[in-house]
């Protein structure tokens, strides 16, 4: 039996899917922000899906975070690569240690 790899448009696809889910479900319940964990190279195909600027399509290293927001019916990708949270989580745990 041969199972084969998904295409690019598939993945973009299915991204998008689960996207516009959880962004309908957060906004059907009121809440306001959504953590959504996925491979760089994932994330990368939903920036080039959701932006036109060059600078925003860049790799992404292991545990860089993307934010985006969503208004009105229209995504924004606002930071792309950002790690203060990770410099802060080390300030945390060197300050206990």
């Amino acid at each position: 039996m041969k199972i084969e790899a998904e295409n690019t448009l598939q993945i973009k696809t299915r991204m998008q899917r689960a996207l516009n889910t959880m962004v309908q479900d957060t906004v059907k319940a009121r809440d306001k922000n959504i953590l959504a964990v996925s491979s760089g190279l994932s994330m990368l195909m939903i920036i080039l899906y959701m932006t036109d600027d060059p600078k925003k399509y860049k790799p992404l290293e292991n545990a860089a975070a993307v934010k985006i927001s969503y208004k009105n019916g229209k995504y924004t990708v606002n930071d792309v690569g950002n790690f203060n949270y990770v410099t802060k989580g080390k300030d945390i745990i060197n300050k206990t240690q």
